[in-house]
């Protein structure tokens, strides 16, 4: 447990902080993240714990996982010197975007889905979007953000669109930009391979890919490609299921068994695999 002092420090701290973001100009005057638009202000401050479970593809297919999304290809760069934090380089960006795609065995006609790093900055979106653009020239994708929902969430953000990209992947759907109107006038929303949408759409066909971002303050920028996974092929082989019970006590341990076995009764449509786990 931490003393009074303990938490007045990392009060000050956490203030000072936010102070620092104010004074250059990175937060949002309204309190709302405007990703790609127009309106874009800055950004709003989220906060997080995320974490996902990695395993080879070939480990987690013999143990019968639910994959729901499978990294072909990341990678990280740096972008030299700029013009300050909230200036990120278009050009590392997008030498980045083209050595995964390349490394990762996918042209940019198969990128349907691209999850922004995207806080609603005036600046630093559209060059993330010029920068995509340029790498993803002859295909056709959809370019959100998951910020103008929850916030940036600075240390977690990569993590939480990784989440995204793969629930994406898993239920075929791309959800929407949420607060978007209109293009940021230096995003050539029209004419691009990008298209940004206010509202969920259909992820259709089969080899799905999306891509994800994200860029450190530091100047640092990272790129996940993921392809679809099987969340089909769960720990359920002809019907059955191991499910492990827990209890001090042998008659409360029963009475956990009976009540797990009324609601699998009511509930017929549920997967043995998804109870277990």
């Amino acid at each position: 447990m931490r003393d009074g002092a303990g938490w007045r420090g990392e009060r000050a701290e956490l203030a000072l902080t936010y102070l620092a973001l104010s004074q250059s100009g990175m937060l949002s005057s309204d309190g709302e993240c405007y990703a790609f638009d127009e309106r874009a202000n800055g950004l709003v401050p989220g906060e997080a714990v995320a974490a996902v479970v990695l395993k080879r593809e070939s480990q987690a297919r013999g143990d019968g996982d639910a994959i729901y999304g499978v990294i072909r290809a990341s990678g990280m760069n740096y972008d030299g010197r700029t013009n300050g934090i909230t200036a990120p380089s278009g050009l590392a960006q997008r030498q980045l975007i083209v050595d995964v795609l390349r490394r990762g065995g996918i042209d940019a006609g198969q990128v349907g889905y691209v999850l922004g790093h995207s806080v609603g900055s005036p600046m630093g979106d559209p060059i993330e979007a010029q920068a995509l653009g340029e790498a993803l020239q002859g295909g056709h994708c959809v370019l959100g953000s998951i910020k103008p929902l929850i916030g940036h969430t600075f240390a977690a953000s990569g993590v939480v669109s990784l989440i995204g990209m793969c629930l994406a992947l898993k239920h075929r759907r791309m959800p929407g930009t949420a607060n978007y109107r209109q293009a940021n006038a230096y995003i050539d929303a029209a004419n691009g391979p990008l298209r940004i949408e206010p509202a969920a759409q259909p992820w259709e066909g089969r080899g799905r890919h999306g891509l994800v971002g994200a860029t450190g303050m530091s100047g640092t920028n990272v790129l996940v490609l993921l392809g679809e996974g099987e969340p089909e092929a769960a720990a359920e082989r002809d019907g059955e299921a191991l499910l492990v019970l827990s209890a001090r006590e042998e008659a409360v341990l029963r009475r956990y068994a009976e009540k797990l076995r009324g609601y699998l009764q009511r509930e017929p449509g549920s997967g043995l695999a998804d109870v277990a786990r």
